[in-house]
């Protein structure tokens, strides 16, 4: 794929640029939408769940426990509702003979990612500034990102398939993250929960993801590797189940656009 993105690299970077431009070019705020989004809702849950779970004094540590979860869940929204929408939004362009479609997940990655390096940069900020960063235990955040990264783009390329012959699949995305957020420990505390309830949980993979960037950023611990295994997994039987699908589906899906 390296190989691949770099052949492509100025068909890829132009598609960046266009996603941009039209991403911002008639918004006010422009990026600040980025930053925004976390904040708010950042002072909505710890207003709210610093009481409920019973945190006391620890409202500030609260504060770095929900935007070390909501920076990171947007991030993964992000490349899901990109990626199940990018096939349909450049139909147009793939009906042109000989457009590589690989391009199209790699544009979504950059996408996201520069959305979320301006967001976890500002936060970074504010950890330094509140003597809170986590030092060099922060390093630890890049294999597990980039094991969020590689399941949300594969899960999320399913979807912008599956859109292309159903377009349903895009609402039902939306009430999937919806439920998806509320099983993930972003804003509430397992240790709060029922112990059955945390071992449900634990089959969500994004729920060992989430513990991970909580041990780093949070605790300044390094995390525990091994529960890195089943959402690695996790990433891996995505991809295997998109290379088969498109694979088998290839044709169909040209004949769609």
């Amino acid at each position: 794929m390296l190989n691949t993105a770099f052949k492509l690299r100025h068909l890829i970077l132009a598609c960046v640029h266009h996603e941009l431009r039209a991403q911002y070019s008639k918004s006010i705020l422009g990026t600040l939408w980025m930053v925004m989004n976390p904040l708010y809702m950042c002072i909505i849950y710890t207003a709210i769940f610093s009481s409920i779970m019973d945190i006391g004094g620890k409202k500030f540590s609260y504060v770095i426990y929900a935007a070390t979860g909501l920076i990171t869940w947007n991030f993964f929204t992000d490349i899901i509702n990109r990626s199940q929408t990018i096939y349909v939004n450049y139909t147009n362009v793939i009906r042109q003979q000989n457009f590589p479609i690989l391009c199209l997940p790699i544009v979504v990655m950059i996408l996201s990612s520069i959305d979320f390096f301006i967001s976890f940069g500002i936060f970074s900020v504010y950890l330094l500034i509140t003597h809170s960063f986590p030092g060099w235990c922060i390093l630890a955040s890049i294999p597990v990102l980039l094991i969020e990264a590689f399941y949300a783009i594969g899960l999320g390329t399913i979807l912008g398939v599956l859109n292309v012959f159903f377009r349903d699949i895009g609402k039902m995305t939306t009430m999937l993250l919806q439920v998806w957020f509320w099983l993930t420990p972003i804003v509430f505390l397992m240790e709060k929960l029922p112990q059955k309830l945390q071992l449900g949980l634990m089959f969500n993979p994004l729920t060992s993801i989430m513990l991970a960037y909580q041990s780093i950023m949070v605790h300044h611990q390094l995390p525990k590797w091994e529960v890195l295994v089943y959402p690695f997994l996790a990433a891996l039987i995505t991809a295997f189940l998109l290379l088969r699908f498109y694979a088998k589906h290839s044709t169909d899906l040209l004949d769609e656009f």
